[in-house]
């Protein structure tokens, strides 16, 4: 229960999955079924598209959940699946451009502290989402496992976000 721990999360520890793509939103709906996943997970298909951050070429899903995520798993969406203006100035649908996403960034300000962040591969949008967050996080790399884990390290912004650090610690 967590009104009693003093903790405001409509939805605690429930699982949003983005995908960007019809075949695999289905394919995770089915999975989170047949592991009685259903009532803690939602999939949410939604069209990516490229964009800019910051004069920047990069991608984004067209529409995310309004909720504030404590674990972000970073995998997704691919280039291939933007959809793209003829007025772009880069095709980032060509097969050598490595996916670099901006989600993230967009709504680092509403993330608490102790927000986790997980970049699974794709080294190079790792790099663009590190250099390009506003507030401090602890980073670290592993090149060998292919995977980046950031956690935000920024002051605590008042009680109940403290109630919450202790209630995942726990």
């Amino acid at each position: 229960d967590t009104e009693s721990l003093g903790i405001r999360r409509k939805n605690p520890f429930h699982i949003f999955s983005l995908e960007s793509e019809k075949k695999y939103a289905k394919e995770v709906s089915e999975a989170c079924v047949a592991n009685g996943l259903q009532d803690n997970a939602t999939v949410i298909f939604s069209e990516a598209e490229q964009t800019t951050f910051k004069n920047q070429v990069c991608g984004r899903y067209k529409k995310i959940p309004s909720c504030c995520p404590d674990l972000i798993y970073i995998d997704g969406p691919m280039p291939m699946s933007y959809h793209n203006s003829s007025k772009e100035y880069i095709d980032m649908n060509h097969n050598e451009i490595t996916n670099i996403t901006c989600d993230v960034l967009i709504i680092e300000p509403i993330l608490l502290p102790g927000t986790v962040m997980i970049v699974d591969g794709m080294t190079n949008n790792s790099g663009f989402i590190r250099y390009n967050l506003q507030r401090n996080w602890i980073s670290h790399e592993d090149i060998g496992a292919d995977f980046t884990v950031l956690v935000a390290s920024f002051a605590i912004l008042f009680l109940e976000n403290s109630r919450t650090l202790k209630a995942k610690s726990a």
